[in-house]
């Protein structure tokens, strides 16, 4: 199925040879019909604040949001999938670990890239798409132990429950990777790592979800208040 800003393209063409006409007027039109200077002037600021917006966003087109809704870094909130996220950020994922010296990451990614081919060692996280490996799990030697989830993930619109990341939106990102990977510290977080057990267990993925719960037991005396799952 396709979806997305594809169904729009052919307005755009359109709009622009509407501003144009706008901007500078023909001289047959009659100078009562001609835009105020200051209409005219406004159109062009906002020409000049597109370009600028444009180019800011370097090399990340394909986030490209407004700032009539606060910027590429709130476009996640809009829209996802081919409208923001399509996996194109695993290089740049592989690059920020490894200046964070962080070798192992667990990984919830959306996107048709293979996650092994830019040699990212990761624990499956359910997601749709590409990285479905189950062959590693990360020790609990790992820090900081992070999680790397991208945004059509969070927002979950292709799972049936589609609440199923949104806990992590009680996080700050310690980093987000081109707008469309959000990267999670969770070390030493019982909690966190309960609410993994209780993802893999949904999906039936046993081995990891015995994992997760075992280290939120390991962690719950460390965290004040904090229950075994």
């Amino acid at each position: 199925m396709n979806i997305g800003l594809r169904y729009i393209l052919p307005i755009y063409p359109f709009l622009f040879v509407f501003s144009s006409r706008i901007i500078n007027p023909v001289r047959y039109m009659r100078l009562s019909d001609r835009p105020s200077l200051r209409f005219r002037k406004t159109i062009l600021l906002f020409s000049i604040l597109y370009l600028l917006s444009s180019l800011r966003i370097f090399p990340h087109y394909l986030a490209y949001f407004n700032e009539f809704i606060g910027g590429p870094k709130n476009g996640y909130r809009w829209l996802v999938d081919s409208n923001l996220d399509w996996g194109q950020d695993l290089k740049a994922l592989k690059k920020y670990l490894k200046q964070r010296k962080v070798d192992e990451v667990i990984l919830a990614y959306f996107g048709s890239a293979s996650p092994e081919y830019y040699g990212i060692r990761y624990q499956y996280l359910p997601s749709i798409g590409a990285g479905k490996s189950r062959g590693y799990t990360i020790s609990s030697q790992v820090h900081p132990e992070l999680v790397a989830i991208s945004a059509t993930t969070l927002q979950g619109p292709y799972f049936s429950d589609h609440s199923l990341y949104h806990w992590l939106k009680e996080y700050r990102p310690v980093k987000r990777i081109g707008y469309s990977i959000f990267i999670y510290d969770i070390t030493d977080d019982a909690m966190a790592y309960r609410r993994l057990g209780d993802i893999y267990s949904r999906f039936n993925l046993l081995s990891e979800a015995t994992r997760a719960y075992k280290r939120a037991g390991e962690l719950a005396p460390k965290n004040e208040g904090e229950a075994l799952p």
